[in-house]
């Protein structure tokens, strides 16, 4: 599914003619956001 969603994804961006580094930057980010989540629920379980 997760192919097919990606696949979908590009589609929609030749339609659309984003700026790759658009995509990569969302990406970074999105990454980002998770990495820090994970390390903010990390750092609260040690303090208890």
């Amino acid at each position: 599914e997760m192919v097919l969603v990606k696949y979908d994804i590009v589609e929609k961006v030749k339609e659309k003619a984003i700026p790759f580094e658009l995509i990569i930057i969302a990406s970074v980010i999105g990454g980002g956001a998770v990495i820090g989540v994970a390390v903010v629920v990390l750092l609260r379980r040690k303090r208890k």
